[in-house]
């Protein structure tokens, strides 16, 4: 029977046991460890802004309790004879976000009351979020470890035998997919959950809105202008790519995090 050693890649402890027997429901740990920062200006002089950092790291064994999946991406589940293995990055693990926003009521006023219809009293906002990548898993299909499968629920992983790195990398060709082969039949890869040099690209995104109110007959009684713009600069934020060794997708990007620019410009009478 082989050991608890992790070094042994063999097979599950108990391979005449199905993996789902004894699933290790509340028994799995997590841990967060982060440094934040962020500097902020309450409003005055019409401005008004915030600034906020995160660089942080995220650990646990299982994302979800389910067969779902999480950004789009599968998940493993694991057993309690496997937790060791599958002790690493979150699934939403992101290294670095930063978060800013503001406001802004542009100044610009004339002596000419008409006119100050028109230039004055406009207001500005605007919302930019970036993030690092988040890590995802490779996988292979079937039950190749020859332990046994409920609904897919154990996932298994392949054999890497060569670095991940590609010099220019592409939706087309996200990292080097002759780094992963099929193990032997019968045996464990020697990938493991969620390695550090398999993340997806990260996120860039922009949300504008800029609008006037004018004052109708009375103070209650308003006309509004505005306009939103949803991922201004039209950034494509590449999702994951295929994770299954031997998919017609394997490390091909085909979808975004986010949809491209979208405007909205509206008109509102309050009353």
């Amino acid at each position: 029977m082989p050991s608890a050693d992790p070094n042994n890649l063999q097979t599950v402890k108990f391979p005449g046991v199905s993996p789902y027997v004894l699933n290790g429901y509340n028994e799995y740990n997590s841990s967060y460890n982060a440094l934040a920062a962020r500097v902020q200006r309450q409003y005055s002089h019409g401005l008004s802004y915030l600034v906020a950092y995160t660089w942080s790291k995220n650990i646990d064994q299982v994302d979800n309790l389910s067969s779902g999946n999480i950004f789009g991406t599968a998940t493993e589940n694991p057993t309690r004879w496997n937790g060791y293995l599958n002790r690493g990055l979150a699934g939403f693990d992101m290294t670095h976000v930063l978060s800013m926003t503001g406001t802004w009521k542009i100044p610009g006023r004339t002596r000419y009351h008409m006119v100050n219809g028109v230039v004055s009293g406009w207001e500005l906002s605007d919302i930019l979020a970036l993030h690092s990548g988040m890590p995802f898993s490779v996988y292979i299909s079937g039950d190749n470890e020859n332990v046994g499968t409920i609904f897919g629920r154990q996932s298994q992983f392949p054999q890497q035998v060569a670095g991940t790195h590609i010099d220019h990398r592409t939706p087309a060709e996200w990292f080097n997919t002759a780094a992963f082969v099929v193990p032997a039949y019968g045996t464990r890869g020697n990938v493991l959950r969620n390695p550090a040099a398999l993340k997806s690209g990260g996120l860039v995104n922009d949300d504008l809105t800029f609008g006037k109110m004018w004052n109708i007959y009375r103070e209650d009684n308003k006309f509004e202008l505005r306009g939103e713009f949803f991922n201004l600069f039209n950034h494509a934020n590449l999702g994951f790519p295929g994770q299954t060794v031997g998919s017609s997708n394997f490390g091909q990007v085909s979808s975004t995090l986010n949809s491209g620019r979208t405007v909205q410009l509206a008109a509102k009478l309050h009353f």
